[in-house]
Formats: structure tokens, C-alpha cells, sequence
């Protein structure tokens, strides 16, 4: 929803899926109320009610909690990013022999156990209450609570590593300034990864608003904010909708707490309307191929492609059909659709008449898959954001 003469909600809906990521079975569990807005800091933020974000922020810590995205270890395709991420790691960072690394929001103790085996580090703490594995791994330690403030740190940290963690902070402010007082007592670095939703808002995609991200940024918003909390940026890698940073301390005492920042009026109209017009477009086109009892073919069982199908109201019908390349999510469900979810290799893909990307971060790799291992032909093969078809 957006206002043409007001821009203080940038996007709102009353009704939004809370993102559990698949299930053993089919039908949205819970909905729930969600808004961005700005931040006086200069970045977009999640607003919501007190009580649905102290749900949020305790998910972590309760027994069963449900990743939102697999972290690395769960599957191949999880894998696969982390890896990503673990040579970008070692490309910034540069030798870590003798350090001591505190990787907060780890997830899991994949990137702690392949740093610690290839890279002659010295220790290794993970502070998350979301990870419940064990490691016999002497160089490891977890520690199931939240990163509160560095006083609670009782050694001399080199190395800060956060993995998609700063989006699910409530107070990324406050977060960063205890990071940076850590790194300055050995003059360490830090390592961020986080989603960039620049081209996402630019696209209209579904799969950039979720109920865990509390906190979005673009290149420049986390420029600043970084930089506000006294934080130099060494390096900052962009792509595939990731921000990647390597910083440090600035030097002296500098931390920017008086936050001057104007807002662009103009970006709350554009991105709102290009969300609801994706929402209308695919609602339309949708509701006329089921009306004809046509097949609909998706390629992503993702956040987004929940959101938009639930937004819709497309019927519950057994005419939706959705494949991925994540075998974790094979034979599971998309909360929004009754039908299983298929591999991509699975040969009734080649049967669909037309098929809908619902992931732009690998539109390319995956229209290329379709192509080559089914044999799609390149006009049949759309995109879901922005929906191509009228």
C-alpha cells in the first residue's frame, strides 16, 4: 500500500506470510502485519508492532527454530554460498594464522570448520543461540546466547565475522559500536555480509521483504552507517544482491551519534508502486490461466514467490507446479501451494508449456539450466519480478 501524498511507509500490508521456509506440508501457518520505513540513521527498517518484533528477535534461541535460508551444511546449494563467502573471507582478510575469529550468527560450524582446518587459526568463537551442534574440534567453542557488547568478550579479537546477521539486529547502531570497541583493543578487522536490496526494490521482488530481516541496505546506506559507528570500509564487494565488507576502527574516537541524513520523498512512490503493480500483473495473468485449467510452472520455491501467491490469493489448486535445484527442498512444500516441490532435474519440468523464474539473484544460471538440460525454449521462460507477461 502506499499514499501518493505521504511517504512515511514505504511498503505495508496487514497480511504478509511469516517466512518459516518449506514444510512437510502444504498451507500458511501464520500471517502477520508488515511495514518498512526510514530510519533517522539513514537506512530502511522494519516497523512493527512490539509484540510481533520480540517474537521475532526470540525465534533464534528456541528449540526448533526454522532457518529462514538453510545455513552452510544443510545442503549443497547452502554450501555452495558459504563457501562463497569463506573465499571472500580469506581474499580480504588475508592470512589468518595465530588469530583469534568470533563469528557471531554463525548458523551453523561449517565456515568455523573449514577456517580452522585451512587457515592455522588459533581459536575459533561462535555466539549464536541458534546453533545446537557440537564440534570435537578443540579450536571451537560455542556459545548458544546473543552478542550483547564487547565487555562480555574477555579476549583480544582479531577477526569479526557476520554472516547475514547485521539485517536481523533491532539496533544495528548500537551492534556495530560494541563491534568496533572489540576490534580496537587489537586493532582488528571485521568481516559483513548482507543482503543488498537495491536492485530487489528496483525490481519490485517479493523476495526482499521478510518479517526476520528487520534492518535493509543498499551499498550507500551501509557506507554510512558503518562509517556513523566509527567503522572504515577496506573493502566492499558487490553482487548477486550481496553486500560484501571487509572494515576496521577508524582512527581517534569518532562516532557519528547525531544522525543527519535526508530521505529521498521520491523512493517510497516508485518502489511501493512497482510492488503493487508486479502484485496486479501476476494476479491477473494467474487467475486467467487457472480459470482455463492451465498449468502455472515456478522455478524458485523461495520467500518471494510464497509472498506474491499468497498476496494474490491464487486458488489452492493442484494446477501449480514448483521446482528447484535445492534437493533439501524436494518433496516439501511451499507453504502457498499444495504440491510438492520437484527437483529441477525432474522430467516433468520439460513437460510445462511456459515456466516463471521466481529468483532474479540467478535468473541467468537457472534460464541457462532450463535451457540446457530440458530444452526450454527461451521464449517460454519468464521472470516473476518483474512480471513479464500481461
Amino acid at each position: 500500500n502506499y499514499n501518493r501524498n505521504t511517504y512515511s511507509k514505504m511498503i505495508s500490508y496487514k497480511k504478509l506470510p511469516i517466512w518459516k521456509n518449506v514444510q512437510h506440508s502444504p498451507g500458511i501457518i501464520d500471517f502477520t502485519d508488515f511495514s518498512l520505513d526510514w530510519n533517522c540513521r539513514g537506512f530502511i527498517q522494519q516497523r512493527a508492532s512490539g509484540e510481533a518484533l520480540k517474537r521475532v528477535c526470540n525465534a533464534y534461541a528456541k528449540d526448533g527454530y526454522h532457518f529462514i535460508t538453510q545455513p552452510p551444511g544443510a545442503s549443497s546449494w547452502a554450501n555452495r554460498l558459504g563457501d562463497e563467502y569463506i573465499d571472500f573471507i580469506k581474499e580480504a582478510c588475508g592470512s589468518l594464522q595465530n588469530s583469534i575469529v568470533l563469528e557471531i550468527g554463525a548458523g551453523s560450524l561449517y565456515v568455523a570448520e573449514r577456517l580452522t582446518d585451512e587457515t592455522g587459526i588459533d581459536e575459533y568463537m561462535i555466539m549464536d543461540p541458534a546453533v545446537k551442534d557440537t564440534t570435537k574440534n578443540s579450536k571451537i567453542s560455542v556459545y548458544p546466547e546473543y552478542f550483547e557488547n564487547a565487555s562480555g568478550i574477555d579476549k583480544n579479537v582479531n577477526v569479526v565475522i557476520c554472516l547475514n546477521c547485521l539485517e536481523h539486529v533491532q539496533d544495528p547502531f548500537v551492534f556495530l559500536c560494541h563491534i568496533r570497541n572489540l576490534l580496537k583493543l587489537s586493532n582488528g578487522k571485521a568481516v559483513f555480509v548482507l543482503p543488498d536490496i537495491k536492485q530487489q526494490f528496483d525490481d519490485g521482488d517479493f523476495n526482499a521483504i521478510i518479517h526476520e530481516h528487520l534492518n535493509y541496505f543498499t551499498e550507500n546506506t551501509a557506507t554510512h552507517l558503518l562509517n556513523s559507528c566509527g567503522l572504515k570500509v577496506l573493502v566492499c564487494k558487490t553482487g548477486f544482491d550481496t553486500l560484501r565488507f571487509l572494515v576496521e576502527p577508524c582512527e581517534g574516537e569518532y562516532v557519528d551519534d547525531k544522525p543527519n541524513v535526508k530521505l529521498s520523498r521520491g523512493i517510497f512512490t516508485k518502489v511501493a508502486r512497482l510492488f503493487n503493480l508486479n502484485l496486479e500483473k501476476f494476479r491477473n495473468y494467474h487467475f486467467k490461466c487457472l480459470s482455463l485449467n492451465k498449468t502455472v510452472a515456478f522455478y524458485g520455491a523461495n520467500n518471494g514467490l510464497n509472498n506474491i501467491i499468497a498476496l494474490a490469493n491464487l486458488p489452492h489448486t493442484s494446477n501449480i507446479w514448483i521446482f528447484d535445484n535445492d534437493e533439501a527442498k524436494t518433496a516439501k512444500y511451499l507453504p502457498a501451494c499444495q504440491n510438492a516441490i520437484r527437483h529441477s532435474t525432474d522430467a516433468y519440468c520439460a513437460s510445462m508449456s511456459d515456466i516463471f523464474i521466481a529468483t532474479n539473484t540467478f535468473f541467468e544460471e537457472a534460464k541457462t539450466f532450463l535451457e540446457s538440460y530440458h530444452g526450454f525454449d527461451t521464449s517460454h521462460i519468464h521472470r516473476v519480478f518483474p512480471f513479464e507477461k500481461d
